[in-house]
């Protein structure tokens, strides 16, 4: 309950979720609650750091860390995951310019863009590609 009304009052780092007291006796509630905390990208991570510094009970502190760290690997490959699917597309973007004869954009131009903005140049120039040879 103090985290229902922690999260609405958006405190989630307060001590409202992070009395020790309550902790101990509900450890694997608070491991749900701090996979909540920790998939909240807005997530003051000085904070976070803080109030795990601040922990007094070794069983509570190793629990948030290694969740901690957890999420930071997933985190890390997410994004390598994300960096190689952004390439393949600036691939075959680049590929389809210079096939259908256009300036070739620069890798820098590019990677600069969301992913959802270079799916878009990719349909278009594909579009341009099924309308000149595929008749």
């Amino acid at each position: 309950m103090r985290t229902l009304k922690a999260e609405q009052i958006e405190k989630l780092l307060g001590s409202e979720v992070w009395d020790e007291s309550v902790i101990k006796n509900a450890l694997s509630t608070f491991e749900m609650v701090l996979r909540y905390i920790l998939s909240q990208t807005e997530i003051d991570k000085t904070a976070f750091a803080s109030k795990v510094a601040a922990i007094q009970s070794l069983e509570i502190k190793d629990l948030a860390m290694t969740l901690a760290q957890q999420f930071h690997q997933e985190g890390r490959q997410e994004g390598r995951q994300e960096g190689r699917q952004e390439g393949r597309w600036i691939g075959k973007i680049q590929t389809l310019e210079e096939f259908l004869n256009l300036p070739v954009s620069s890798y820098e131009t590019l990677d600069a863009s969301p992913l959802a903005e270079l799916e878009a140049i990719h349909r278009r120039l594909h579009a341009d590609y099924e309308v000149r040879f595929k008749r």
